[in-house]
């Protein structure tokens, strides 16, 4: 990669993740995820439930009812999740096209902004969680937000261990995993073109601006090289 000379980064207010307004557009955010996802498991139970009940009397379809509808949405979980990962699989080593449309980008004042959008972290339990409980857990590697944070989330159900939702007094072992889900917003990031210098099957080279990540990491996501040229240039074999 060129880079540019350095030039100042712009401003990053700072975004208060334990803001009373701001955490409860989060769970209405989360809310909203979860109902829309539950609509449509509710609607594939049903067909399914229509066939499979046909030809029963009413009284024998209700006595079957509440365990069938458990089942069915059992697997179409499963089955959800098993063409999530497929998709995964198929896309090893590029951006997926379901992250990139998850979002989009504002531009206003000489910044690059990412329209909030809801994110679920997903990470496996680390050999020095266990036995710990997922207060001290998330208070060792995750600084971001604060112990009243963790609290809050946990009662809305927005943190689950194994699928489960956790409690801050929740004890880790080998082989949990934790999903923490957000309403993730990203610092803004200069709104400099990305110039291209040379491209071919194997090199890319590029005049960076300052302030752009490369890579995802910390707060930044879609605002990365990785991310804008993936979105801006179709490029998601890097």
């Amino acid at each position: 990669y060129l880079f540019t000379p350095m030039e100042p980064s712009p401003s990053i207010q700072a975004f208060d993740l334990d803001d009373d307004e701001t955490f409860a557009k989060t769970v209405a955010a989360m809310r909203r995820v979860d109902d829309a996802e539950a609509e449509e498991e509710e609607k594939e139970a049903q067909i399914q439930e229509n066939d499979e009940f046909a030809g029963l009397s009413k009284r024998e379809a209700k006595k079957l009812r509440l365990k069938k509808r458990k089942e069915i949405t059992r697997e179409l979980r499963k089955e959800r999740t098993k063409r999530r990962k497929e998709q995964e699989q198929a896309e090893t080593g590029l951006v997926p096209l379901k992250a990139i449309e998850e979002t989009d980008f504002q531009f206003s004042n000489g910044f690059r902004r990412v329209i909030p959008y809801a994110y679920n972290f997903e990470v496996c339990c680390r050999p020095r969680w266990y036995g710990k409980t997922l207060a001290e857990a998330v208070a060792m590697d995750f600084r971001a937000y604060t112990p009243e944070h963790w609290t809050r989330a946990c009662s809305a159900g927005l943190v689950q261990v194994n699928g489960k939702v956790a409690s801050p007094a929740t004890i880790l072992k080998h082989k949990d995993i934790l999903h923490h889900r957000v309403h993730r917003h990203e610092p803004p990031v200069t709104d400099q073109e990305i110039k291209i210098i040379y491209e071919d099957n194997k090199v890319l080279a590029l005049d960076k601006p300052a302030s752009i990540p490369i890579h995802p990491s910390g707060r930044y996501r879609h605002n990365t090289i990785e991310f804008i040229l993936a979105h801006d240039r179709g490029l998601r074999h890097l």
